[in-house]
């Protein structure tokens, strides 16, 4: 019995747990949450100023605000439907992270925690940004 356990002890060590973790999603999930929460926060400083930004600032901004949002929707779609476990809720008109958040945010399951602690982030950066839906 004891030599049993220890066989099946030996076979699950910690190097097979490491192996079974797929590093390049986790570093490309990681790499890409910090591309975008510097995105969102240039967002949330130019949405904050943007009524006393020269014309010439906001047309030097537009570009940079565009290719993050696509990147938020890109975000969503991957790593949002990895983290929820659900498809995109683009044919509902909910097409960001953030969308995806405040849908989730009155859910008593285990997506209204992670919709909690991602709308609280944002929130922290641009405060009202995380509505909640309902």
């Amino acid at each position: 019995m004891v030599e049993s356990m220890m066989i099946l002890w030996s076979t699950f060590s910690l190097m097979d747990t490491l192996h079974l973790i797929n590093w390049n999603l986790l570093f490309g999930f990681l790499a890409y949450s910090v591309l975008l929460l510097w995105g969102f926060a240039l967002y949330a400083t130019v949405e904050a100023s943007w009524s006393r930004l020269k014309i010439g600032i906001k047309l030097l901004y537009a570009p940079i605000v565009i290719v993050f949002g696509i990147a938020d929707v890109i975000f969503d779609s991957i790593f949002g439907t990895i983290m929820y476990l659900e498809l995109p809720g683009w044919f509902s008109g909910r097409w960001t992270f953030s969308q995806r958040c405040e849908h989730h945010m009155d859910d008593t399951s285990w997506r209204g925690v992670i919709a909690g602690a991602y709308c609280f982030t944002l929130n922290s950066i641009l405060p009202g940004h995380c509505k909640n839906e309902h």
